[in-house]
């Protein structure tokens, strides 16, 4: 049961040094997203409307705090489906297991900035716990992928156990509204994948029978975009169709091997006629399955996200902890990477 003094209400800019501190009093100086520390930079992206965020008070003191953050390109047309990242959930140690996250995402999901501005809401479940995870389940959310190793297990939260690897995370989404039917270019098991993504979404999903999305080339060429987030380790290649661009070869791996990156993310945007040829390509250079994501892309479209772990040190499979919801996504992720995981009976 919640207090007589327990409330939540909708953020304002005002509140942005709050923000910060309740994130700092959780993570202390391990968070990896420093941009979420500096409320002047918390208050601008709240202002923009970029940023949207519940909070939740005992009294006067800030006890929990959930987030919005839109993750589709500024300039799409109005109307047009776009993605949010349920994210940054923060519950201090006092306040967990007593479904607060659940009444702060109601407070945030019930908001017309979010209800009319998204289609779609993404989320990372961290699986060196069950917190989100249970929530995001009991909510409706579905699993779009598994991302291996994405936090550092030096980001630590106060009242968990440091984990002894790297931190995966469940990928998963929530539909705010009705989305569009899918006519996708990939072939074979890549399709089979992003088909049962999609119908847990509630997405009709259908193999593209446009000409040109059979041809072995990469359909006019690609744009490559890679982004990397010094403090995960992280480095991202997005691609956007019609460029001229080369693409990444065994050197550009070898390359963000040797600067001292753990993880490459590589986004195909999934009803480009190339879809199936990029995927083989970053195949052949060691990348595996990672998820799907709807709304993901350069564009705002559909990407599949493959993944290639460029750590040394082996990936333990027993270490995260996923609800069985989870099983087929983890069976169909782990399999490409030669292991399988142990669920956890809840």
């Amino acid at each position: 049961m919640f207090t007589d003094t327990l409330h939540c209400r909708l953020a304002r800019p005002s509140d942005a040094p709050l923000i910060s501190a309740g994130i700092a009093a959780c993570y202390g100086d391990s968070y990896v997203d420093p941009a979420f520390l500096q409320p002047s930079w918390v208050a601008g992206a709240l202002a923009r409307g970029h940023l949207h965020y519940a909070l939740a008070f005992e009294g006067q003191r800030l006890v929990g705090q959930i987030a919005v953050e839109d993750q589709s390109p500024a300039d799409l047309a109005p109307g047009v489906e776009r993605l949010g990242e349920h994210c940054r959930a923060v519950v201090q140690p006092s306040h967990r297991r007593r479904r607060l996250m659940e009444r702060l995402s109601r407070k945030l999901f019930a908001s017309p900035a979010v209800r009319e501005r998204y289609s779609l809401l993404s989320g990372r479940s961290l699986t060196n716990h069950l917190f989100t995870q249970r929530y995001n389940r009991s909510a409706g959310f579905s699993p779009l992928g598994l991302l291996l190793g994405l936090w550092p297990a030096s980001m630590r939260q106060a009242g968990i156990p440091a984990p002894g690897q790297a931190v995966s995370c469940l990928l998963v989404g929530l539909p705010l509204g009705r989305l569009q039917p899918r006519e996708l270019t990939l072939r074979g098991a890549d399709f089979e994948f992003a088909r049962h993504v999609l119908e847990s979404l509630g997405v009709p999903a259908e193999r593209s029978s446009r000409r040109e999305a059979l041809s072995a080339g990469f359909g006019g060429g690609w744009r490559l975009c890679q982004t990397r987030h010094p403090l995960t380790g992280l480095e991202h290649w997005r691609f956007a169709e019609g460029g001229a661009e080369a693409l990444p070869e065994a050197g550009a791996v070898e390359l963000a091997r040797s600067e001292g990156q753990r993880l490459i993310w590589a986004d195909v945007p999934s009803e480009a006629p190339g879809a199936p040829a990029l995927a083989a390509h970053l195949r052949a250079l060691g990348f595996r399955q990672g998820g799907y994501l709807p709304l993901g892309g350069l564009a705002g479209k559909d990407v599949l996200r493959l993944q290639l772990r460029l750590e040394r040190a082996p990936f333990d499979p027993q270490v995260p902890q996923l609800l069985p919801n989870a099983r087929w996504i983890a069976d169909a992720v782990l399999a490409e990477q030669g292991t399988e995981a142990e669920l956890v009976p809840c």
